[in-house]
């Protein structure tokens, strides 16, 4: 399973179509304090299509949240 970052792909996917099955690129906010954790998801998410972005505190997450639209926070 190396290099696998979701192991159930089905996951994000379930129920209605996503925007990147119907053509649109979601955007997701990671908000994680530690660097490793933070790499780790960012580069999964983005082999994955999503367009990221990345807050390493809660207030910066609360910010970037309140003044952008994202599909999903994580």
């Amino acid at each position: 399973m190396e290099g696998n970052i979701n192991p159930h792909p089905t996951a994000l996917t379930r129920g209605t179509p996503n925007k990147a099955d119907i053509g649109q690129t979601m955007r997701i906010l990671i908000i994680e304090d530690d660097n490793e954790t933070a790499a780790y998801l960012e580069k999964g998410l983005k082999e994955a299509g999503y367009v990221t972005d990345w807050a390493n505190n809660g207030a910066d997450g609360l910010f970037y949240a309140s003044n952008e639209t994202y599909d999903a926070l994580v």
